[in-house]
């Protein structure tokens, strides 16, 4: 199977390109839609759980965005940002198999586009499969509060919380 960004694959740029698109990656870098795409689906296809839940994927595709899907070509969505001053590009996508259609997330990091973020693949059944996750884990409700109490302590603020300012208009 020949890349897709192979060099005959660069043509020069339309117009409406230049002028509609500034902001989106070059189609053959490492953090663009299709290689991540391509990545994550070699890493479906190889991975064993997968191929238990899911069977082996046959087709990957970009998804329609809910409109007419005569004659129009569905890209990959993709949304590239920054946190933190590091750049990420999350994208989503469909795959198929024997057993039915699933649907694709995945983010890769700009500094580190051959691992990812995340990977996870939604199965026909709706169930989630999560077969990457380099994500920290998430704080719990009382430990954000106290991290947001402590940040306005240190901002000096004074605020209130429901019961005590009932308790002291009595």
């Amino acid at each position: 199977m020949e890349s897709q960004c192979s060099p005959s694959s660069h043509f020069p740029p339309r117009l409406i390109d230049l002028i509609y698109h500034p902001y989106r990656l070059h189609p053959c870098s490492s953090t663009s839609p299709i290689t991540i795409k391509n990545l994550a689906v070699s890493k479906l296809t190889s991975d064993p759980e997968v191929q238990q839940q899911f069977g082996e994927v046959t087709k990957s595709f970009g998804l329609d965005g809910g409109g007419h899907a005569e004659g129009r070509r569905h890209d990959i969505k993709s949304y590239a940002y920054e946190r933190k001053g590091k750049g990420y590009t999350r994208v989503k996508f469909g795959v198929e198999s024997a057993r039915g259609r699933g649907v694709v997330w995945a983010e890769i990091a700009h500094d580190n586009p051959s691992q990812f973020h995340y990977l996870q693949l939604t199965l026909p059944n709706g169930k989630t499969m999560s077969i990457e996750d380099e994500r920290p884990p998430e704080l719990s409700r009382p430990e954000r509060q106290h991290r947001v109490s402590q940040r306005l302590l240190t901002l000096q603020h004074t605020y209130y919380q429901k019961d005590v300012v009932d308790a002291v208009a009595r």
